[in-house]
């Protein structure tokens, strides 16, 4: 029984530190999860009560959002560094998509976003966290007239402008 528990121990311990490492920039370019070396397939929210279909990585993860309560529907799809939260209002559009960009943009005011992209219906922004540059989305669209957002999800990786790039056309193409 002692063998059996310290083989355990010592695999559990093992996995630990394997899922700790610190990815460096080098790393980041060259991940096998890299958003640029995936396929993609149609992932429709529909049922998840998203009226909306996108091309997301095949075999992504679709994961209830942190912003779920009684007015809106979130969900976060992810595969390796793809990680995209989309946000559905529940009550029909009452303000103007210029309104939703102004509202995101002071939500992240604190974060001292430097703007590479600004579009009418979003934008793509950089920060720095530690030294690092890290890039994040945020883009805004009508649909059975309900607001649907898409912003980079939650994740502990730093995203590189390619990543962030290919997550917004993906957000701008959704259907």
């Amino acid at each position: 029984m002692k063998k059996l528990i310290l083989i355990v121990t010592t695999f559990s311990i093992a996995l630990l530190f394997s899922c700790g490492t610190n990815n460096t920039s080098d790393d980041k370019k060259n991940s096998d999860t890299d958003t640029k070396k995936m396929e993609s397939k149609g992932v429709n929210l529909a049922s998840k009560g998203i009226p909306i279909t996108l091309d997301a990585p095949e075999d992504s993860e679709i994961r209830k959002g942190l912003m779920i309560d009684d007015t809106n529907v979130a969900y976060e799809i992810v595969k390796g560094k793809f990680h995209m939260e989309v946000q559905m209002y529940k009550e029909d559009v009452s303000r103007s998509i210029a309104e939703y960009i102004a509202d995101e943009k002071d939500i992240i005011s604190d974060e001292n976003p430097v703007f590479v992209k600004e579009e009418p219906n979003g934008f793509i922004y950089k920060t720095e966290i530690d030294g690092d540059e890290d890039y994040d989305f945020y883009y805004v669209t009508v649909k059975n007239n309900k607001a649907i957002e898409f912003r980079t999800g939650i994740g502990i990786d730093l995203f590189t402008l390619e990543d962030i790039q290919k997550m917004y056309e993906i957000a701008k193409k959704a259907r």
